[in-house]
């Protein structure tokens, strides 16, 4: 991966406060039973939690039906800067997921769970946190797109995964706005 973009990696990572709750997060489900079944039975482990907020991107590489190697250099210099370790079962399992897309049951699942993590937050920084996220996944589908750097660098499908991910997002969170609708996760 070239120098630049590993410096705007760093950079993006370090004024984005989006991902630095994946600690936090595993630290919240450590405790509840309900949401630990409930990830359980999206795939995930108590290890693999920490992967919730990179499904998006790894979801967006999968867009055009592969995976490219900038995509893939990409998110796992996201997972390493997140504090992902080389060799454990955590970048395993992202490894995996880069190898062999996941089901769309599955990519929709997640976008839902962090539609219900985001919904906690105060709307300022909901906000934020959810244009980093679309944020991130545009860094991922512009990584290998155009031809020698020219031309669209983001294609057609992923341009409207983007936008459905962001709409996914809003839709769930005006859901959490309504005086009528119960706020019980159950």
């Amino acid at each position: 991966m070239p120098e630049r973009e590993k410096e705007l990696i760093q950079k993006m990572w370090r004024h984005s406060r989006l991902l630095s709750e994946c600690r936090e997060m595993a630290e919240a489900v450590d405790n509840d039973e309900e949401v630990i079944c409930e990830l359980e039975q999206m795939g995930y482990s108590r290890e693999t939690v920490r992967l919730v907020l990179l499904v998006p991107l790894v979801q967006v590489a999968w867009a055009d039906g592969e995976v490219t190697g900038r995509e893939r250099n990409f998110i796992l210099e996201v997972a390493r800067l997140r504090g992902i370790e080389q060799d454990g079962p955590v970048r395993r399992q992202l490894v995996n997921w880069l190898d062999h897309r996941p089901s769309e049951e599955f990519f929709q699942a997640t976008l839902r769970f962090i539609g219900r993590l985001l919904e906690v937050l105060p709307m300022k920084e909901r906000t934020a946190r959810k244009r980093a996220l679309i944020s991130y996944c545009t860094r991922v589908a512009a990584a290998s797109g155009g031809v020698l750097g020219l031309g669209r660098r983001i294609s057609p499908v992923e341009r409207t995964l983007l936008e459905q991910m962001g709409d996914d997002l809003d839709d769930h969170q005006e859901e959490t706005l309504d005086p009528l609708a119960d706020n019980c996760l159950c």
